[in-house]
């Protein structure tokens, strides 16, 4: 499927922290089950470029990431997130 996750706790142990990488051409679905409900998500993103896109002096921001944030209607143990194609997702389930 050549989507890679990792996944770890904050020190205080309350959110959890989740790193993908979408290395294919398609979207990417994934259905995350929990052990506690989460009230929010926090994701950076690295997407939406080709694959050669670079910064220069002339578009220095050309490639960037971006800030998503989803708030949740209510506790949830589960979350489902669509990992763009060719990405780097840092995701932030917040307690």
């Amino acid at each position: 499927e050549e989507l890679y996750l990792c996944a770890s706790k904050e020190a205080d142990g309350k959110n959890v922290i989740l790193k993908a990488v979408n290395l294919t051409g398609e979207e990417k679905i994934a259905q995350l089950e929990l052990q506690h409900p989460v009230k929010q998500v926090q994701a950076q993103l690295l997407s939406g470029f080709s694959l050669d896109a670079e910064n220069t002096f002339d578009e220095p921001k050309l490639v960037a990431p971006r800030t998503e944030t989803q708030e949740l209607t209510a506790d949830q143990k589960t979350v489902t997130w669509r990992f763009t194609p060719h990405s780097v997702t840092v995701l932030k389930l917040i307690r």
